[in-house]
C-alpha cells in the first residue's frame, strides 16, 4: 500500500509539471530564425577566427566562402570568432495579432582571458565597411548592453515570403504580415566571452522571454591579442 501511495503521488506531480497549463510556458506567438555571421551582412573573406593551441596542419575552409562553409569549418577546428560576432535574428508573428518585442539584451554566461592560439584571417586584409544600423555590444564592458547605432539600414530581407525591414528602435511590433529583423554586432578587444541574447515579448495579455543561442550553446567571441596570424591567400595559409 505504501508503494501504491508513492506511485500515485509521483504520478500526480508528473501530471502537474507536464500537463497543467499553469506550469507550462506560453508557446511563442512568433517564429525566430537565427543566423551567425551571415554572408548577406558579413563579408566572409574579412572574418578573423582564433584557433586554440599551437599551429598545426590546419585545413583551409572549403570554397566558396559562404557563412555555412566557414561556420562549419570553424566548429570543426574548435575555433572562436576573433574580435567580432554578428548575429541576425528574423522575427515574424504566427497570426495577425500584434506582438511587442523589446530590444535585445545580452547576457554573459562566462568571461575569461582571451584564447591563446593562432588567429587566421580569411583574406590578406579588409578595408573599412559602411556604417549600418546595428545593435552594438561591447563585451569589454562589465555590463554590456545592446545599443542602437545610427546609420543606413541593411536592405529588406525575405522572411517566409514577406519583405522584412530592419528593426530600428527600442521596441518593435511584429505580426504575420509585419516581420522585422535585428542585426546585433558584438565586439571584444580584451576578453573572451560566452554569451547569449534575450528578447522580451508581450501579446494578448501573455509575455515571455526568447533565448537566442548559437544552436544549443552560447555564442563565443574572443579578443585576438598578439596571437600569430595566418592569412588565407589563393587557397593556402601564408
Amino acid at each position: 500500500s505504501t508503494i501504491l501511495v508513492l506511485l500515485l503521488v509521483a504520478g500526480a506531480f508528473t501530471y502537474h509539471e507536464l500537463f497543467d497549463p499553469a506550469t507550462r510556458a506560453p508557446a511563442l506567438p512568433f517564429s525566430a530564425v537565427v543566423t551567425a555571421d551571415p554572408s548577406t551582412i558579413v563579408d566572409q573573406s574579412c572574418r578573423t577566427i582564433v584557433l586554440p593551441g599551437p599551429w598545426g596542419h590546419v585545413p583551409v575552409p572549403p570554397e566558396p566562402l559562404t557563412d555555412m562553409n566557414v561556420n562549419s569549418w570553424e566548429n570543426s577546428q574548435r575555433g572562436v570568432d576573433g574580435g567580432h560576432t554578428t548575429v541576425v535574428v528574423e522575427l515574424q508573428g504566427r497570426s495577425g495579432q500584434v506582438v511587442t518585442v523589446d530590444q535585445p539584451q545580452v547576457v554573459i554566461s562566462s568571461r575569461q582571458a582571451p584564447i591563446r592560439g593562432s588567429a587566421v584571417e580569411l583574406s590578406g586584409g579588409c578595408g573599412g565597411t559602411l556604417q549600418h544600423r546595428v545593435f552594438a555590444v561591447n563585451l569589454d564592458e562589465r555590463y554590456p548592453t545592446a545599443t542602437l547605432v545610427a546609420g543606413a539600414p541593411y536592405p529588406f530581407l525575405q522572411v517566409r515570403g514577406k519583405r522584412s525591414p530592419q528593426a530600428a528602435g527600442v521596441s518593435f511590433t511584429i505580426s504575420a504580415n509585419d516581420p522585422e529583423y535585428f542585426v546585433i554586432d558584438v565586439t571584444a578587444t580584451k576578453v573572451f566571452c560566452r554569451w547569449f541574447l534575450e528578447f522580451n515579448w508581450a501579446s494578448m495579455g501573455k509575455s515571455g522571454t526568447l533565448l537566442i543561442e548559437d544552436g544549443t550553446v552560447p555564442f563565443a567571441t574572443t579578443a585576438t591579442g598578439n596571437d600569430p596570424r595566418h592569412y588565407l591567400l589563393f587557397g593556402e595559409w601564408r
